[in-house]
């Protein structure tokens, strides 16, 4: 996996970023948040398969699009995500007081 995280001190907001490269098995995910307040997921997004030709075309202009994920959440500090096989994901922080 590749991940890049972006924090907003003003809001803070965390948003992660991260692609999945492996080509068969799901990718889990954990990442320590205990230095920040408590967070929660408040948006996943992903896209992804296992068909890499897979693309929008003007008959199917929607078959490549972003979808909700349902598998990561907060525990004890640690945000844990399960990422599906080649799949690029969006997560989304956000403090418990929004």
């Amino acid at each position: 996996t590749d991940t890049v995280a972006i924090h907003d001190p003003d809001s803070g907001d965390i948003v992660i970023l991260t692609v999945s490269r492996s080509q068969r098995a799901q990718v889990n995910v954990n990442v320590d948040l205990r230095a920040f307040p408590e967070l929660r997921v408040a948006e996943h997004l992903r896209m992804g398969g296992v068909d890499l030709d897979a693309t929008n075309t003007e008959g199917h202009p929607d078959r490549v699009v972003p979808e909700q994920g349902r598998d990561a959440s907060v525990r004890d500090g640690h945000l844990e995500a399960t990422l599906p096989p080649l799949s690029w994901n969006l997560l989304r922080l956000v403090p418990l007081r929004h």
